[in-house]
């Protein structure tokens, strides 16, 4: 007697059925992996190229607006934020306080959260913590660079504050 391959259920689908319906509602991998008897690599690696989504995980998707200019022509304050994030930079590399590193670290932070990258916004706001134990301890008259790095940081500024404007330093000639 043939055994109709129809009216048989396939026992190996319906295992792995059951398991991407866990793993779709929020159960990790790791406790899938106990669960049902099998690696957590073979539980990620089957997700990534069945291409499942976790509920507790939001799609994460590029912008379609990667380019630089046309996002700057699209939204012209980006240039501004542009010129200010080039002058904080400066600011931490030749004037550092612990105020400035404070609030570029919580501004990266933000940014990260508001982006979906909980690590990299956590990692972020250590870096605020650890200013806010440590922050009264570092001299505020400390100098850690030498003249010559104090000059290159004034000759970046004014080459910014150039590259920001060029028609401001033209000759009236």
């Amino acid at each position: 007697m043939t055994h109709d391959p129809q009216t048989q259920p396939d026992p190996q689908a319906d295992f792995w059925a059951s398991l991407k319906a866990d793993y779709l509602s929020g159960t990790t991998a790791a406790v899938l992996a106990e669960r049902y008897g099998v690696s957590v690599r073979t539980v990620r690696r089957r997700a990534s190229d069945e291409g499942w989504r976790r509920s507790d995980r939001p799609f994460n998707f590029k912008s379609p607006e990667t380019d630089r200019g046309a996002a700057l022509e699209r939204y012209p304050k980006l240039r501004e934020l542009e010129v200010e994030d080039a002058g904080d930079t400066l600011d931490l590399l030749f004037q550092p306080t612990v105020q400035t590193l404070r609030c570029f670290a919580f501004r990266r932070a933000a940014e990260a959260a508001a982006n979906s990258r909980p690590y990299e916004s956590t990692a972020w706001m250590r870096l605020v913590n650890s200013m806010n134990v440590s922050g009264d301890r570092i001299d505020a008259e400390m100098r850690p660079f030498r003249e010559a790095h104090y000059f290159r940081a004034e000759a970046m500024a004014a080459s910014e504050r150039y590259d920001a404007d060029p028609g401001e330093h033209d000759s009236d000639a």
